[in-house]
Parts: C-alpha cells; sequence; structure tokens
C-alpha cells in the first residue's frame, strides 16, 4: 500500500511534489518570498499556510514529508527547516531531511551533480517539467521515496 508522500525543496521559491495512495504524482512552485511592504516574517507565515494547504489536498493526511537537507548555513533555509519540523511535529507526521548527495545520485548517477544535470534527468523521468531546480529536488527526493519504499523512514 502507498504512502502519502510530500516532498520539499526548501528553498525561498520552494519546489514541492505530492504522491497519495491511487494518484499520480503532482508538483509545483511555492513562491514564498515577501512583498515590498511585508516584514521578513511573512514567508514563514506563507509557507505555514502553503503546508496546511498541502494537507488538504492530499484529503487531510500525510504519511512522510521529505526535504532535501542542505549544507549551506542561510537564514532563510534553516526557519524553512525549522517551520516544517515543528509542522510536522504538531500534525504527528514523520519527517526526514535526505542529503543532496543521495538524491542526486539515485536522479543522475552523480552524487555532485549539477542543478541542469538534475533538471534533464528529471524531465526525462517525470511527464511535467519542473519549473526550478528546487521542484526538481522535491521531485528526485519523491522518486527516491517511490523507488526504495521508504516505509521505514518513519521508524
Amino acid at each position: 500500500m502507498s504512502k502519502t508522500v510530500l516532498s520539499v525543496g526548501l528553498e525561498i521559491v520552494t519546489g514541492w511534489a505530492l504522491r497519495w495512495s491511487g494518484y499520480d504524482i503532482v508538483s509545483g512552485v511555492e513562491d514564498l518570498r515577501s512583498r515590498r511592504t511585508e516584514s521578513d516574517g511573512m514567508p514563514y507565515l506563507r509557507f505555514r499556510r502553503w503546508l496546511s494547504g498541502a494537507k488538504r489536498l492530499a484529503g487531510g493526511n500525510i504519511d512522510l514529508v521529505v526535504y532535501g537537507s542542505k549544507v549551506r548555513a542561510t537564514r532563510v533555509y534553516y526557519g524553512f527547516e525549522a517551520m516544517l519540523m515543528a509542522w510536522c511535529e504538531h500534525h504527528g507526521i514523520p519527517y526526514r531531511g535526505m542529503p543532496g548527495g543521495l538524491f542526486k545520485k539515485h536522479a543522475t548517477g552523480k552524487y555532485n551533480a549539477s542543478n541542469v544535470a538534475l533538471m534533464k534527468a528529471i524531465r526525462r523521468r517525470h511527464i511535467l517539467s519542473p519549473a526550478t531546480d528546487s521542484e526538481a529536488e522535491a521531485l528526485a527526493l519523491m522518486y527516491l521515496v517511490i523507488d526504495h519504499e521508504y516505509d521505514d523512514l518513519s521508524d
């Protein structure tokens, strides 16, 4: 039985993919940037609102959230990671950060593949073309989970 999985590429313009039992994968990009008149905290509120919308899209149930873990230390990335973890904890959803090299290797055959190579690999596999490298990352994470049946990720 397939689990409902949400994969997220944590960026200020966040790529995402959602797969639930009996349905194909849907994916997209969510622009979380602050507008000119907004405070710096608005992207985080927008992200939390978007996560709740993704849960509704999945019929109110997500079994696992995976996200690409970054080496770079940016305020935005760590803010989104903290929000994602808190949201998952609040809803009782298991989550796992996946090293970038792992899903890039799975998608392209190389741990250090470029974003261009990752986009090309995902375009070959996915019917729709990802709009950004963040969406390609989310799809690569999703295919890693699907292909390796990471049912044990929630342990």
